[in-house]
């Protein structure tokens, strides 16, 4: 085998500088030549993997470069683990490959105190039928150096009452990998309504990531900072707080995105990368109180999302800017939306843009800055390979058609003015009023190739501008 494997009556270090993929039997296997006993069992349902405890821990900690393999339907415990520390440690550089099935139990015992810790590279792939389990964990930290691409998982049965389930974000203020965590359940089974879903915290958002099919439920609360992450299909029930969502000290009008080209090897400024909920729901949130409840200066989008049975479904406070697109639904609410100081409700829709040149052909990473007439919404947009203007999610960017900022009282916004660049290209400008254009294509033109005449004026093509209601 590849790995080298270090075994203390805490600790368990499985490295390797190879890089081949190793199987988690040739690794129990190896442990056990080193100290005999350590890990008992045989893996299955029925006669699981034992990780002996003789201190009340023992952290497995995966490093260097090692990769490992989870074969299908795997059961891995900790027996009578109780204490506060670490079970599984993933550092930075290795990776774990988890098939559909395997259960973690990090703690038999009645102290259900353990903490993961998965920093490094992991690929999960249950399936509907048969989930991938981690229960009865304190804290369960998936902060990705690399990517995370997980399927099918259930985070269950918090051991605290201001646990984690399921902690995604950041480690402080590097910037995280683009990942994807679809299918996944936060839960307690166990009779009990404890512990805490957040994805992004604080200073720790996640961006530019997927959450998409998400569940929530018998649980404390939902706490979402996902800076310019989209979360679809999030559906977060019958839990005992708030579903609370902010972007802290982020904006105080709409995003203002800076135009200087120097800024645009940072993604997060560009194509519209906000808070975005699209197609989720939010029922009976805060033991029927609060819903959604956006604060700090946030910049959320809502698209085709649902609340109902609480007394608010969806409120804000202090200068957030809740963007309604599409159909969202309130029923069995007393309040359906609120609005607090400085706040604003904005509705529009969004707009296919296509930047191509006189032949059709599509021109990408033009650069479009865009500006709303009124001074309150400035962004800075990219084409993608065909042509297309895209938000930070793939789907078409939205522009404001009014405003509110008391419930009921509407205020119009005008036209967009916009200046298009693309390298070869001579600069396009133009307008648009979202309430009346569907589509938007540009047509770019290479330099002009002078015609000089009698009159000693030179001839140049005009600009052309398709737009599409």
């Amino acid at each position: 085998m590849a790995i080298s494997v270090t075994v203390t009556a805490t600790k368990i270090d499985i490295t390797s500088t190879a890089g081949v993929l190793e199987d988690w039997d040739d690794v129990v296997t190896a442990v056990n030549a080193v100290t005999a006993g350590t890990i008992t069992g045989t893996g299955t349902s029925g006669d699981p993997y034992i990780i002996t405890c003789p201190s009340g821990y023992r952290e497995v900690e995966f490093s260097g470069g090692v990769r490992v393999n989870f074969v299908a339907n795997t059961y891995i415990e900790w027996a009578n683990a109780t204490a506060v520390t670490y079970m599984i440690d993933l550092a930075t550089t290795a990776e774990l490959y988890i098939n559909e099935g395997c259960n973690f139990n990090l703690s038999t015992g009645a102290s259900k105190n353990a903490y993961m810790l998965m920093y490094g590279k992991v690929t999960i792939t249950g399936t509907v039928s048969n989930r991938v389990v981690f229960e009865n964990h304190r804290l369960g930290y998936w902060w990705p150096f690399d990517a995370q691409d997980l399927n099918y998982v259930d985070f269950k049965n918090v051991g605290n009452s201001a646990g984690y389930l399921f902690y995604c974000g950041k480690a402080n203020s590097r910037i995280a990998p683009i990942c994807s965590y679809k299918n996944i359940r936060c839960y307690n089974d166990n009779g009990n309504i404890w512990g805490r879903a957040y994805i992004g915290h604080g200073s720790n958002q996640i961006d530019r990531s997927t959450f998409e099919n998400i569940e929530i439920y018998n649980c404390e609360y939902f706490y979402s900072n996902v800076g310019s992450s989209k979360l679809k299909n999030v559906y977060v029930h019958d839990t005992t707080n708030y579903c609370f969502s902010q972007q802290v000290g982020k904006y105080s009008i709409l995003p203002y995105r800076d135009t200087d080209p120097d800024q645009l090897e940072d993604q997060n400024l560009r194509n519209q990368a906000w808070h975005s909920f699209e197609d989720c729901e939010f029922d009976n949130v805060d033991s029927g109180v609060y819903g959604l409840y956006l604060q700090y200066q946030s910049v959320a989008k809502i698209k085709n999302c649902t609340f109902k049975n609480q007394t608010y479904g969806l409120r804000s406070l202090y200068d957030c800017r809740i963007i309604l697109l599409g159909t969202n639904t309130f029923t069995g609410n007393t309040v359906d939306r609120s609005i607090g100081d400085g706040d604003m409700y904005l509705y529009g829709h969004e707009i296919a843009i296509n930047i191509q040149d006189t032949a059709g052909n599509p021109i990408e990473n033009a650069l479009m800055y865009i500006e709303a007439t009124n001074g309150k919404d400035k962004q800075q947009l990219i084409s993608n390979s065909n042509g297309d203007i895209k938000d930070a999610h793939g789907d078409d960017c939205a522009f404001i058609e009014k405003h509110e900022t008391s419930l009921g009282v509407f205020t119009t916004w005008d036209d967009y003015d916009y200046v298009v660049f693309a390298e070869g290209y001579v600069q396009e400008t133009g307008s648009f009023q979202p309430s009346t254009v569907g589509s938007l294509t540009i047509i770019m033109h290479e330099p002009v190739k002078f015609k000089v005449i009698e009159s000693g004026v030179p001839v140049e093509y005009p600009s052309q501008i398709k737009l599409v209601p």
